[in-house]
């Protein structure tokens, strides 16, 4: 096997997004839900901690190979709230449903998932008062009991 050869990026396709502004994040069984997203983290995907496949036939270097599977990961959002939202928490945390994530250029991502908690911030004279709200992936379809991938949808 020859060894890495250098590669040249090119220019991607596409349009980065320019603003973050307008993203929302929807429950399916909760579309009303009682916050107003201030700040909206997108979830990230994890190739997992690396394997070390380092023998005592290896000379120089400790070698490592990738993982099989992805984990999308958990994420955050600050939001504005109504205090009826404890209510709505109680109803939706750990309950599997439908996330979507609305980006600011109009393109979705779906996936299974749920509200792991709700953290409310220090409040206080001349602040609006903010909350942390916290959503893990599950990609597992609780309906059908199958794994799924997330679901991106592009904008026309």
């Amino acid at each position: 096997m020859a060894a890495p050869a250098p590669a040249v990026r090119v220019t991607p396709p596409g349009i980065a997004m320019k603003d973050g502004y307008q993203s929302l994040v929807t429950f399916e069984d909760h579309e009303d839900i009682e916050f107003w997203e201030k700040i909206v983290q997108a979830p990230g995907i994890d190739g997992g901690d690396p394997i070390d496949t380092t023998t005592m036939h290896n000379t120089r270097w400790r070698v490592f190979r990738s993982r099989a599977l992805f984990t999308l990961t958990e994420f955050d959002l600050t939001v504005a709230y109504d205090p009826v939202l404890y209510d709505s928490i109680l109803l939706l945390c750990n309950l599997e449903t439908t996330v979507t994530i609305l980006f600011s250029n109009n393109d979705t991502l779906a996936f299974y998932g749920y509200l792991v908690r709700f953290d409310g911030d220090d409040m206080s004279e001349g602040e609006q008062p903010e909350g942390t709200i916290t959503v893990q992936p599950t990609n597992w379809d609780p309906v059908n009991g199958v794994e799924e991938d997330p679901v991106l949808t592009q904008a026309a």
